[in-house]
């Protein structure tokens, strides 16, 4: 988590972008919960017609008046949002982009020594991208997920505790499930990202410099070399995807488990007359739509994990002090008849003896 905080605090000149798009991302899950509310009062309306005891055609036509109007407007809300997050992915990315490129000119040559020129763009496409992913998910899903989940077992908890109660339940099991596998599969991209840094930025070099591979016989060698590599990480994938799918399955019937008894309750209580059929399609529609917060819970903490691990060679780079300010003002004085004279002049290479 500690790339995370990092990856908040650098971006906070994006600030004034990240709260207008959370405001509409918010009205728009508002709009959402409302939609399935009017669904109950339309179905009572219908039920009160059929039984004889009331029902109001001027009421009923205009709930799916409303119900239209509100669909229309979470609508324009989500595309309205959606713009702006491509806006803001845009301006996240040439910000990231720039600062990495700017450290990258302030570095030492000895860095550039030491390091494969194919190795650093890969650390900078990655790094990008998963900070770009993480954003992105933290602006269109965790403020209205937060706000679904709470507004849905409040609503329940009013028409039915104990369907409030299982359904509040499910959050917790299905987190604790996310959490593991995002953990275990995280560990593991650690190691992978490693191995793919070095693969691609030796295939670079190596296209880079063929004439020296030829001269020297060593295409055998340099196949041998990445093909080991490419070995080595579809072996770390293979437990990723192994831990991965054992997890999405605790998740997947904790789920079933745990809708079938609300389903149950449900049910039960509409058959003996304690629960209107309004109230029931209300209940199951937000139970339907529960699963929307479950399921982006688990992609958030994939994606927290895989920012986490992705940039973490990005923000070793960006830490490393700056020997270099090209920008800055330099007055370069006039010589008047300049001389070079060299004097007790010697080379050595790192490391060497004298």
């Amino acid at each position: 988590m500690r790339n995370i905080l990092k990856i908040i605090k650098i971006s906070r000149s994006l600030y004034h972008l990240v709260a207008v798009l959370a405001l509409l991302i918010l009205a728009g899950a508002f709009f959402e919960l409302v939609v399935p509310i009017l669904s109950k009062f339309i179905v009572d309306e219908i039920v009160a017609k059929l039984k004889g005891t009331g029902g109001d055609l001027n009421r009923l036509i205009f709930l799916i008046a409303l119900t239209f109007g509100l669909s229309v407007l979470g609508i324009i809300l989500s595309a309205l949002s959606e713009r702006l997050g491509d806006h803001f992915g845009g301006r996240l990315r040439k910000f990231l982009t720039e600062k990495f490129y700017n450290k990258v000119l302030t570095l030492p040559q000895s860095y550039f020594d030491s390091e494969v020129s194919g190795k650093i763009v890969n650390q900078l496409n990655r790094g990008i991208t998963t900070i770009q992913d993480f954003i992105n998910t933290a602006t269109n899903f965790i403020l209205p997920i937060f706000l679904q989940t709470i507004l849905t077992i409040i609503i329940l908890a009013h028409y039915n505790m104990p369907v409030a109660f299982f359904t509040f339940l499910l959050f917790p099991v299905y987190l604790a499930i996310s959490y593991y596998s995002a953990k275990k599969w995280g560990v593991e991209e650690v190691r992978k990202n490693k191995i793919e840094d070095s693969t691609r930025g030796r295939i670079q070099e190596v296209i880079g410099n063929m004439k020296l591979v030829k001269s020297f016989t060593a295409e055998e060698k340099e196949y041998d070399i990445v093909s080991q590599n490419l070995t080595d990480i579809n072996e770390i994938y293979a437990r990723q995807s192994q831990a991965f799918h054992f997890y999405d399955f605790l998740r997947n019937f904790s789920l079933v488990m745990v809708l079938t008894i609300v389903n149950i309750i449900v049910f039960i209580n509409a058959f003996q007359g304690r629960m209107t059929l309004g109230e029931m399609v209300l209940i199951l529609q937000l139970i339907n739509q529960a699963r929307r917060p479950l399921f982006a819970m688990s992609f958030i903490l994939e994606q927290v994990q895989r920012a986490d691990s992705g940039s973490q060679e990005f923000f070793e780079l960006i830490s490393l002090p700056s020997v270099e300010q090209y920008r800055a003002p330099k007055k370069v004085p006039r010589l008047n008849q300049p001389t070079i004279e060299f004097r007790r002049v010697s080379f050595k290479y790192d490391r060497s003896v004298e």
